[in-house]
């Protein structure tokens, strides 16, 4: 078992992404993005909060950073 799965727990995290990368280049408009995440909290640092979006029990699977500035 990966250090630390059985104190993951499961977040909701709403937070707003500036639009800024290629990925979001259909949107209308340059303004920011309302977003919100759900995974299990396996990290958080004065400047992200680090989510796993999966695991199966015994290891996490995809990450997704999420900056806290």
């Amino acid at each position: 078992m990966r250090k630390g799965l059985t104190r993951a727990r499961p977040v909701l995290v709403e937070w707003i992404d500036s639009v800024q990368t290629v990925g979001w280049g259909g949107l209308a408009g340059p303004s920011d993005m309302r977003c919100v995440s759900a995974g299990l909290l396996v990290g958080k640092s004065r400047d992200r909060v680090t989510l796993a979006l999966n695991s199966d029990g015994e290891e996490f699977g995809q990450f997704m950073e999420i900056p806290l500035s």
